[in-house]
């Protein structure tokens, strides 16, 4: 089984510099949690294809009449 997630949170925070303020630490355990979940994600094969998004994009332009900006 993986780590809890307490653990995960003590294995970063020692990855960490020791002066590191507060907030920047609350963002680094948000980014490699979130950095972590997609990278499953990716590996699941849960992920769209950059064309589709392309595509998606464009037709989400077109219907909020954001076409040509």
């Amino acid at each position: 089984m993986g780590q809890s997630g307490k653990d995960e949170a003590k294995a970063i925070i020692d990855e960490l510099a020791d002066d590191i303020e507060f907030e920047d630490l609350v963002y680094q355990l948000y980014f490699r949690h979130n950095l972590a979940l997609g990278l499953a994600d990716s590996e699941a094969g849960r992920v769209v294809p950059h064309e589709e998004v392309v595509r998606m994009m464009k037709d989400w332009r077109r219907s909020t009449g954001r076409a040509g900006r």
